[in-house]
């Protein structure tokens, strides 16, 4: 009987142990399928972070300004992160700051705390990050392009190229946004000239979307443009002091 028993453990162990070898064994497309889902959580992951440093203790403006009552949830990690975070020793790369994350996740309450004090250098697991610092003043930096009168009729001018920058970002608004802009025009004789602009605008967060080894930023404009040099046109009707709508962009790079 005694080695009946013994039989019956032993081949428990040797089918467990062979069950759990499967289990752990994977396959190259699952393995490559892992770091995909784990890619797309961490990217899902940064955007919740980012806005929890703008909004994580303020309500939340939506694109008109109002205030938003959908909170941006924060995303849940994949069901195996936990397991293999506690099986690997050396975690680097990707799955090691997926495990980083995980290690901080219950420290919510701290985190936006950090984020309420000092939101532009708060970042994963509460470490500061310097390149964030030197990237915050370029992001607010838009080129802008694309420019027409928003009044009906048009009159014969449009903004072709120019710069601008933000001073306070609330959401998806960037107010005022300073700037310059080289604007094209048609005088009373048929002729097109070049002329400089200063415009102020209200620029409108529309989409992400990526560029390299950056995050590009569209944002449509609603400016007031103001033209000068126009001593050389002689007289004419245009209005030198007019409303443009265009877009802009701005960047950001990649973590």
């Amino acid at each position: 009987m005694k080695v009946l028993a013994s039989a019956v453990v032993a081949i428990l162990l040797v089918c467990s142990s062979h069950s759990w070898a499967q289990d752990t064994a994977l396959s190259q497309q699952q393995l490559d399928e892992r770091y995909e889902e784990l890619v797309v959580w961490l990217k899902k992951y940064k955007a919740w972070e980012d806005w929890v440093a703008v909004n994580g203790n303020r309500p939340a403006l939506n694109v008109f300004g109002a205030v938003d009552s959908n909170r941006m949830e924060r995303p849940e990690p994949p069901a195996w992160l936990s397991e293999d975070c506690e099986r690997l020793i050396g975690r680097d790369g990707k799955l090691g700051q997926a495990c980083e994350i995980l290690r901080n996740w219950h420290g919510l309450a701290e985190h936006l705390e950090q984020a309420r004090r000092d939101p532009a250098v708060t970042t994963t697991a509460g470490v500061v990050n310097d390149r964030v610092v030197k990237s915050s003043f370029w992001r607010r930096v838009h080129l802008t392009g694309l420019w027409a009168p928003g009044q009906i009729p048009p009159p014969p001018m449009f903004g072709v190229v120019g710069m601008q920058m933000g001073v306070v970002e609330i959401g998806r608004v960037t107010f005022p946004a300073l700037g310059v802009m080289l604007v094209t025009l048609t005088d009373a004789e048929g002729e097109r000239e070049w002329k400089p602009a200063t415009n102020i605008s209200v620029s409108f967060r529309l989409h992400n979307f990526e560029l390299h080894e950056h995050t590009a930023i569209l944002h449509f404009n609603v400016s007031r443009l103001n033209i000068h040099a126009v001593g050389s046109l002689g007289s004419t009707d245009l209005p030198l002091n007019l409303n443009f709508v265009g877009l802009s962009l701005s960047f950001k790079k990649k973590n």
